[in-house]
């Protein structure tokens, strides 16, 4: 464990204070969006089922890819990289995510 915080460049502690609220907020923040997002009841189940199975999907893919890449690299500096490389994603599907306007609405609505 100490051989990870050191390629981050700090020590362990201010790693976990400063990912832990952030990962905890981007949760809360995550879930908030499904909800403001459905424009009616029966939307939000289905805006909930494919935020959560695409986002688990991504999440289970994105760990395999990052052990391949740490057992090519025998390290955490590439890994750390890769993760770094995907906050700019991350911020534009947040910002693309947070336009004000509701899935679903332009589908046909069924009787």
């Amino acid at each position: 464990m100490k051989a990870s915080t050191k390629a981050l460049g700090f020590a362990q502690p201010q790693a976990l204070a400063v990912l832990g609220p952030g990962q905890g907020a981007s949760l809360g923040l995550s879930l908030a969006c499904i909800v403001w997002r459905s424009s009616e009841a029966r939307h939000t189940g289905h805006v909930s089922m494919m935020a959560q199975g695409l986002g688990h999907l991504l999440a289970g893919l994105g760990l395999i890819g990052l052990g391949a890449v740490h057992t090519a690299t025998h390290g955490w500096n590439g890994p750390l990289m890769a993760l770094v490389g995907l906050l700019d994603p991350q911020l534009w599907a947040g910002v693309l995510a947070s336009r004000d306007r509701c899935v679903l609405d332009g589908l046909r609505r069924r009787g």
